[in-house]
This record gives structure tokens, C-alpha cells and sequence, in this order.
């Protein structure tokens, strides 16, 4: 037989409470174990939903009186102490379901517990300095006030005896201990299942994940090992020097190199065309500048363009070309 959950016996135990062992209370207590399994909360949250939810069924039905209430006292405040000790509640839960502040609550519950303290002894008409500490005996007790206030109540129970009468009383009244839950029916506790055991696969996609991840992790523990180890991060710096040094030497041949190839393209058509001697300057002028050495100015250095310049008659400056002669001037060649 399988063993009920705490949720399923939490669920069954409100269920009961408020509609008592009826094929009601049953579908109640389904009906809350569908709500938390559907939200897929792990205890303890689990629990915490199914007292919210109860509530909230409570609050629907017109409020009833709790089946295991033991005092046939149909007041509210009772109902609530009754909640507190049979169902785990708190006083953010109560505040919810009564759609009050959470002091409204605990307000509430002191009144019931004193009304439970009234059932002990007589309460005396409290003086006007012992109001005040008397509200707040059960927060005092819980631990639910702040130091400079905790310690005024305390002061205050060192002179006042009958409030210390009353504080005695409440202590009995909170040390009572919580009902029990109530153990569910077989049809709402849920059948045990194997747990699923794990496994890997050997197919070919699974090997090839598991040799990249394998390579990956190499790479990493062998970028870590260069990256600590200070020999192997001064030696991989000084070889990425090098690599790049070599990579910018190998550039500047190869512009050099598309340099010589414009000149020869600009020689060849200057001889076709008969200009030679137009170009001779110029490319001397260009050779020996690549064995200048590369400290000197770049102010002294031609243009790469300077010989296909000189092959293009267009290129002469203005101020280069023989002017027009004036209508009616004397030619040169003919001065008069």
C-alpha cells in the first residue's frame, strides 16, 4: 500500500474540517491536490498554496465552522485561533482569506486566545497604563515586537500583577499543542512510480557531441595553462610579435611590389607612343628611391604616381605650355 504525501494528508485534513467525512470533503480534497500539482511547487511551498487555497474555500462557503472545533463558540475569532493551531496557518493567510491588514489579523486572534483566557479566570477592567500592554501580550510572546517596545511590555509586567496573571494564563493558551492531521482514503493517495533512471545514449550524434565537447574542453585547459603559467605567456606574447612583425614586413613587399608593376605598365605604353625620354627622369628618379632607406623623409620621396603622371600630356601644367600667339603679332619664326 502505497504511503500518503504530506500534501495529500494536509488536503484531506481541510477538506474534512469543512465539509466533514462526506463524498464532498473528497472531491474538495481532489480538487485542492489538482490545484497544487498543476502549479508544480515542491514542498514546503506546496503546503503553503493548499492552506490558501483551503481558506479561500472557506471564505466561499459562508464561512463554516470547523468540523474539529472544540469549542462550540461560533465567533469568528475562534475559527481563526482554530486555524493557527489545526492547519499551520499564518497571519499573512488570514489576512488574505479576510481581505484585512495582517495586524487586523493578529488583533483578531488575540481576542479570541483572551476570550480563551476568560474561560480560565476572571479578567479585571484594565487600568488605563495596563490597555495598551494587554493588546499586545501575544505579540509580545511570539516575539513579534520590536526591542524598545518588547521591553516596555516587559517592564510593565514586572509592576502590574494582574497583567502578569493574564500573561500567565495566555502561555497556557499558546502552549496547547496542534491537532494532528487527519490520515486520507486509499482513492486520493496517488500510486508510487519507479523513478526514472538515467542513461546515456551511444548513438553517433551523442559521440559527436561528446568528442566536441572534449576538444573544446582541451582547448580551454590549454589556454588556461598558457594564460597562469608566466613562461608559456611571455613565450606565446613574444611569438604573436613575431607573427605579426613577419605579417607587416611580407604587406610592404607586396605594395612595393604592385608599386613596380604600375611603373612597368606606364614604361611599356611610354615606349609604344615614342616618349621615352619624357619618362627617363621620372623613373630613375622612382628607382632610386627604393633604395633610400626607410628612416628617410617622405617630404623627398616621388609620388608612386609621378611616372604615370609624366605619360600624359594632359597632366602639363598650364603655365608649362607655349602660349597662343596674338592675332597680328610677328611669329617667331617670322619677325617681321
Amino acid at each position: 500500500m502505497s504511503r500518503a504525501s504530506l500534501a495529500e494528508t494536509l488536503a484531506w485534513t481541510f477538506a474534512s474540517d469543512l465539509c466533514g467525512d462526506s463524498p464532498k470533503a473528497v472531491a474538495l480534497a481532489k480538487d485542492l491536490l489538482k490545484d497544487v500539482r498543476k502549479s508544480g511547487l515542491k514542498s514546503p511551498f506546496a503546503e503553503a498554496l493548499l492552506r490558501r487555497l483551503a481558506l479561500a474555500e472557506w471564505t466561499k462557503m459562508d464561512r463554516p465552522r470547523p468540523v474539529r472545533l472544540d469549542s462550540r463558540d461560533p465567533k469568528e475569532s475562534a475559527i481563526l485561533v482554530f486555524f493557527l493551531n489545526a492547519w499551520g496557518a499564518t497571519y499573512e493567510d488570514l489576512a488574505i482569506a479576510l481581505s484585512v491588514s495582517e495586524d487586523r489579523a493578529r488583533h483578531l486572534v488575540h481576542k479570541a486566545r483572551m476570550e480563551q483566557v476568560a474561560s480560565m479566570t476572571r479578567i479585571p477592567i484594565p487600568k488605563p497604563e495596563c490597555r495598551r500592554p494587554r493588546e499586545l501580550l501575544s505579540d509580545f510572546r511570539e516575539g513579534l515586537l520590536p526591542e524598545p517596545l518588547a521591553e516596555d511590555v516587559a517592564q510593565h509586567l514586572r509592576e502590574c500583577r494582574e497583567c502578569t496573571t493574564l500573561d500567565l494564563h495566555l502561555r497556557t493558551v499558546l502552549a496547547t499543542p496542534r491537532k494532528t492531521p487527519l490520515e486520507p482514503p486509499p482513492e486520493l493517495v496517488a500510486p508510487e512510480t519507479a523513478r526514472p533512471t538515467l542513461s546515456l545514449s551511444l548513438d553517433g550524434v551523442s559521440r559527436a557531441k561528446r568528442r566536441a565537447g572534449v576538444g573544446l574542453l582541451a582547448v580551454g585547459v590549454l589556454m588556461g595553462a598558457v594564460q597562469l603559467h608566466p613562461g608559456l605567456n611571455a613565450s606565446a606574447s613574444a611569438g604573436m610579435d613575431r607573427m605579426t612583425a613577419s605579417f607587416s614586413r611580407w604587406r610592404g613587399r607586396g605594395e612595393r611590389l604592385m608599386e613596380d608593376l604600375r611603373v612597368l605598365k606606364a614604361l611599356a605604353i611610354g615606349t609604344v607612343e615614342g616618349r621615352t625620354e619624357e619618362l627617363s627622369q621620372t623613373l630613375d628618379e622612382y628607382v632610386n628611391s627604393g633604395n633610400e632607406p626607410e628612416t628617410s623623409s617622405a617630404k623627398n620621396k616621388p609620388k608612386a604616381d609621378a611616372v604615370l603622371d609624366s605619360r600624359d600630356p594632359k597632366a602639363t601644367p598650364r603655365e608649362q605650355q607655349s602660349p597662343r600667339p596674338v592675332e597680328g603679332a610677328p611669329s617667331p619664326k617670322n619677325p617681321s
